[in-house]
């Protein structure tokens, strides 16, 4: 009796411990959680997106089984990982035999911006992610996306000009925005009317026709100015060329250097500058910097627009700073000038003397004089350090002097 009460009592112990290690197993069962991060900028129609989808859990993931709706009248479903499929507003997520992932895991998917609206992402038919180790699924919660899709915003329509010279001669009437013909006059030697034009919004495509191989009598030059929107503004310049003169005498050779030309064309998308020397022009470069007061400004040469710097307080200034790199790799900054078209190697001008009035010598003087005091400081401090190191050895020698003798008197 006595031993069938206690095997009793026994089985009873192992019911009720089972049940409570089973209670407590699914009390701490492991728990997945899925939510979304949106694009950190605005969403315009007609450009693509980013949207992640993350998945992380309280112990190491293994798979993942999902499906995620969205707005499929505002996005268009573009790429993301393979484990991905589906479109139309409904992309299933399959991703069996994955790695094990400590961390979440990250599921980025591109999308295209059909339309404006509030577009939402959310999962749907009760996702599914399991633990690595024992294959056990997972509690999974899930979080909801929205956001708001923006209109494309609108291009710019203005086509105007800020400002246009042109070399040889002079605009007649002078130049303003709204007024759309011009005229000039040329001598019979002017083979080309360079024409430099800076348009108000600097996104507006520049060039310019007609202003190569003029001829006697006129010839019409337009400067089409394209707006990002699309629409376009012409500017009309008359040029007159004299007719050639022949001189009643023998005329007398010229004795000056020849006049440079610069050209300006296009080699496997990289623009060249050709004259006296050879140049490619950059529109930026890390090793060259701006100066300050310089502000960034385009002009046309040969009918191509290249990138150059101008004063701020002046935008018409006859000279312009063009990045270049000469024909030995060397790359620094050039001043053009707008009207006798010569290009030099431009040298910051805090290294120019304003002060012309100062001799050589004087200049020569003064770097002396300077070189004297920072050379008369140096020696002041090593002095200095000199008397300061000798002092310490000076304590020392007496602190082992004194320890010498301390210890002698110990000894006797």
């Amino acid at each position: 009796m006595g031993n069938k009460y206690k095997k009793w009592c026994i089985c009873l112990g192992l019911v009720i411990l089972g049940i409570w290690f089973s209670k407590d197993k699914n009390l701490y069962a492991a728990s997945a959680t899925i939510w979304f991060e949106a694009p950190e900028k605005e969403v315009y129609v007609g450009e693509e997106i980013s949207v992640q989808m993350m998945v992380g859990s309280d112990t190491t993931l293994g798979d993942f089984e999902g499906s995620l709706i969205y707005s499929s009248s505002l996005l268009e479903y573009v790429s993301g990982p393979s484990c991905i499929t589906g479109e139309n507003g409904l992309l299933t997520i399959s991703d069996i035999g994955a790695s094990p992932s400590w961390d979440a895991r990250n599921y980025r998917m591109t999308f295209r911006v059909l339309q404006e609206g509030t577009c939402q992402f959310e999962m749907t038919n009760n996702p599914v992610a399991y633990e690595y180790d024992t294959g056990n699924t997972m509690s999974v919660s899930s979080g909801v996306l929205g956001f708001t899709i923006l209109p494309a915003p609108q291009e710019s329509d203005n086509a105007r000009l800020a400002a246009m010279k042109i070399s040889p001669g002079n605009l007649t009437p002078t130049f303003e925005s709204g007024i759309f013909e011009y005229s000039t006059v040329v001598d019979n030697d002017t083979i080309k009317l360079t024409v430099s034009a800076v348009p108000e919004d600097l996104e507006c495509k520049v060039s310019v026709t007609g202003n190569s191989e003029l001829k006697e009598g006129n010839n019409i030059v337009e400067i089409h100015v394209k707006a990002p929107a699309g629409n376009e503004l012409i500017y009309t310049i008359h040029v007159a060329k004299e007719a050639l003169i022949t001189p009643s005498a023998t005329p007398i050779p010229e004795t000056e250097a020849p006049e440079w030309r610069f050209e300006v064309y296009e080699e496997s998308g990289v623009f060249k500058l050709t004259g006296q020397y050879f140049y490619t022009i950059k529109e930026k470069d890390a090793s060259v910097t701006i100066p300050a007061g310089y502000t960034k400004t385009s002009f046309i040469m040969n009918g191509v627009t290249i990138w150059a710097y101008t004063k701020t307080e002046d935008s018409d200034s006859d000279f312009l700073l063009l990045i270049l790199e000469n024909e030995a790799g060397e790359t620094g900054l050039y001043r053009y000038d707008r009207v006798e078209k010569t290009i030099q190697r431009y040298l910051q001008e805090k290294n120019v003397i304003s002060n012309t009035s100062k001799s050589l010598e004087e200049q020569e003087f003064l770097q002396d004089a300077s070189d004297l005091m920072r050379y008369e400081q140096t020696i002041s401090k090593l002095s200095l350090a000199l008397a300061v190191a000798a002092g310490i050895c000076l304590i020392l020698l007496i602190s082992v002097i004194a320890l010498l003798i301390r210890r002698k008197n110990l000894d006797d």
